[in-house]
């Protein structure tokens, strides 16, 4: 979880750099960076929940516990 938080920050701070340089706004590559990684965070615990579902059987809301 940590190299993944790592990871995270430094393609947001890498992102924000190139983006500035090509002469966009910084607000911008904050808010691609915050839904790409909400959607990255979603779409793993669907593939996830996808290729266990005995784990949830008669409990369809224990997909959203993490």
């Amino acid at each position: 979880g940590l190299f993944i938080a790592v990871g995270a920050m430094l393609a947001v701070f890498i992102a924000r750099r190139r983006y500035a340089a090509r002469g966009g706004s910084i607000d911008v590559a904050d808010g691609a960076a915050f839904w790409a990684l909400v959607c990255g965070f979603l779409g793993a615990r669907l593939a996830y929940a996808s290729t266990h579902l005995d784990t949830f059987e008669g409990r369809p809301w224990a997909i959203l516990f993490i």
